[in-house]
Order: structure tokens, then C-alpha cells, then sequence
């Protein structure tokens, strides 16, 4: 490790830290992966309506209340980098 550390240039605190999170993933790290899950199967299931219209259904429906900006930044901008994590997930 402390080679692979030397040769990549980074600490090797780092490293032990970012291993940890990958197996440990943080609380928000939770939340955002149930937040998109939420987000996709709405969306799968209601395509052709925007972020606020789903926002407001998942508030309706399963009384968990996201900020439009937060259910904007979940369909458009982490879309693909959540999907990676959820793949990844479900490998394990």
C-alpha cells in the first residue's frame, strides 16, 4: 500500500479514508441513493411530466419532502452518477 500511496502521490490516510467510505458509505450517501431510487421509479412511472409535478407526487404519495432545487439536481444533474453507485451497489 504505501508504494501504490508513493507512486500515485496521495496519503495514505487518504486512502485508508476514502476505502472506508467506499465500504461505509456516510448517511447522506444513504439518503441520496433512496432519494434517487424514489426519483427514478416516479419518473420511470410518470415520464412525461417535469421535477416539480414529481416532487409534489412523491410528496402525495410517500410524504417525503425534497426542495424543488434538490429534486432538480436529482433527475438532471446526479442522474448518471448515481445510477454508477446503484450499479455498483447492487454488485456487491
Amino acid at each position: 500500500v504505501n508504494s501504490l500511496c508513493i507512486e500515485m502521490n496521495i496519503n495514505r490516510s487518504g486512502y485508508y479514508k476514502c476505502l472506508s467510505r467506499r465500504f461505509n458509505p456516510s448517511i447522506r450517501e444513504i439518503n441520496r441513493i433512496d432519494a434517487y431510487r424514489i426519483f427514478d421509479y416516479y419518473h420511470n412511472k410518470y415520464p412525461s411530466h417535469g421535477y416539480r409535478w414529481l416532487n409534489a407526487k412523491i410528496r402525495l404519495d410517500l410524504g417525503v419532502i425534497y426542495s424543488d432545487n434538490y429534486s432538480f439536481l436529482e433527475l438532471n444533474l446526479n442522474l448518471n452518477m448515481l445510477k454508477d453507485m446503484v450499479k455498483k451497489e447492487v454488485e456487491k
